[in-house]
């Protein structure tokens, strides 16, 4: 052990005699590494601590001890997280037996992150027009896939406002990270307001001139008429119906700078045109049947050009008995197309 230590000298036998005491001291040894810590290479910026040097180990099972100021000493690792230069202190802590090892000083570098590959992912890739600026959230990350605060970047935003595309550009703006990216994303046309076709009829006939106009709608664009069915378009919006039967007409607005196209549908059935006409039977000598001869007249109620050669006509007597004024019943009435 540490201390003085005596040594003994006696003769035993022989010429001479005598006896002699002697002491010497035993100091302690110096303690070493077994493995003496290194700096970690290839250290970059992510925000987060990094572990400065790899762990050491020590001789005779004694602890090696590290420090970031040469005072203050611990087992700890010691981390770094801003960029710079950083002086790592390790030492072999002594014990009884042993001194403490001279201290090693250890350079360490966090270098700035050059980000070559940034990733951009914004809140949302496409947005509706609605005359405002649109600025979706950014994320952006580093080439080994970590978060970079948005305390790091700058986020400008071009032709963010009307339809098309719009682009992102962020730029790193400390001494952290060194990177420059750009994403886009979409402003599509705005629905427009609901558009509605005004000068509906709850009954259209045959013959039936419509003028219809529209309401609503956001744009500048033009009103376009289509139709279908036995109608024909005289003009926008202006219809005539040519024949009786199912028929739709639609009004669609176009698009139209920042807003898409809108429309309406008018679907409805176009009845037959009524007319007036006066039906009468012709005298007949009894000849113990029923039948009657029926004469039609159309009066009134024919579409302008339409014009009734022939009305087909069936009736009987309500008996077969002489008489005057007779009643007579129309059994059918036919009138040609």
């Amino acid at each position: 052990d540490v201390g003085t230590a005596t040594v003994t000298v006696q003769n035993i036998g022989g010429n001479y005699q005598f006896f002699a005491v002697a002491t010497f001291e035993i100091t302690k040894g110096k303690a070493t590494f077994l493995l003496e810590p290194e700096g970690e290479t290839d250290l970059v910026y992510t925000g987060e601590p990094h572990q400065l040097v790899g762990m050491g180990a020590a001789q005779h099972g004694l602890l090696v001890l590290y420090s970031l100021d040469g005072v203050t000493y611990s087992t700890s690792i010691p981390t770094g997280t801003d960029t710079g230069d950083y002086i790592v202190f390790a030492k072999v802590q002594g014990n009884a037996m042993y001194e403490e090892s001279d201290v090693v000083a250890i350079r360490v570098k966090i270098g700035v992150n050059n980000v070559a590959n940034p990733g951009v992912a914004l809140s949302s890739n496409s947005f509706h027009y609605t005359g405002g600026e649109h600025k979706p959230t950014v994320t952006v990350t580093d080439d080994r896939g970590n978060v970079i605060p948005a305390s790091e970047y700058t986020v400008s935003y071009r032709n963010n406002i009307n339809v098309g595309p719009a682009t992102v550009t962020v730029t790193s703006k400390g001494s952290n990270y060194r990177f420059t990216a750009a994403a886009t994303f979409e402003i599509v046309a705005a629905d427009q307001s609901l558009l509605t076709i005004t000068g509906k009829r709850d009954n259209v006939y045959y013959g039936d001139m419509l003028q219809l106009g529209t309401t609503g709608g956001s744009g500048n664009g033009a009103v376009n008429w289509t139709a279908t069915g036995p109608v024909t378009k005289l003009s926008d919006g202006q219809f005539k119906i040519t024949n009786s039967g199912g028929v739709t007409i639609t009004a669609t607005k176009a698009a139209s700078g920042n807003y898409a196209a809108t429309s309406d549908t008018w679907t409805f059935y176009a009845n037959p045109k009524p007319v007036t006409a006066t039906v009468m039977a012709e005298d007949k000598t009894y000849d113990g049947g029923t039948s009657a001869r029926l004469t039609v007249t159309i009066n009134s109620g024919l579409v302008s050009g339409d014009f009734v050669t022939t009305v087909q006509a069936t009736g009987h007597f309500t008996d077969a008995n002489v008489g005057q004024n007779k009643t007579v019943i129309i059994d059918s009435l036919t009138i040609p197309d």
